[in-house]
């Protein structure tokens, strides 16, 4: 009689487990990092841009990019409908934001991820014939700012 009180409290416990989740933030790391860009058709690279990078997750979306005076990229992927909060983000699609230091507006559009490795990014827009990479370096303690590098 024992044994079956103990299974019948683990099966409510499981059950329960399965029906309530808690809510998920995204975790983010921070980096120094040195960031470039790439002309496709020719090859040609850009000189090394020092700046910071940042990579975010959760269990429905995912990004990251790279950040300095001279240019800011980004991308980003959304999982599950729900959690969109971007209304015209469409699910399971690659996102790539790009500006540059005399660029108010970030345009954000349809992208690929073209390489990913544990401590660099490529990534370029649909369309573009410009691939931006970046390379994380040491990593940056940064408590409390997880607001600041946001997934859509």
């Amino acid at each position: 009689m024992k044994n079956s009180r103990i299974v019948f409290t683990a099966l409510i416990s499981l059950g329960f487990l399965g029906f309530y989740q808690q809510p998920v933030a995204a975790g983010c790391t921070n980096y120094e990092a040195i960031g470039w860009f790439t002309n496709i058709s020719t090859g040609k690279r850009s000189k090394d841009i020092v700046g910071t990078s940042f990579r975010c997750g959760s269990a429905y979306s995912s990004g990251g990019g790279f950040r300095s005076t001279d240019l800011n990229v980004s991308t980003a992927i959304c999982v599950i409908e729900e959690m969109c909060t971007d209304p015209s983000f469409e699910l399971n699609t690659t996102y790539v934001s790009v500006s540059n230091g005399d660029s108010i507006v970030n345009e954000r559009s349809e992208g690929e991820v073209i390489s990913f490795t544990r401590d660099s990014i490529t990534v370029k827009a649909e369309n573009s014939l410009v691939s931006y990479t970046w390379l994380d370096g040491k990593y940056i303690p940064c408590y409390g700012c997880q607001g600041t590098s946001k997934v859509n």
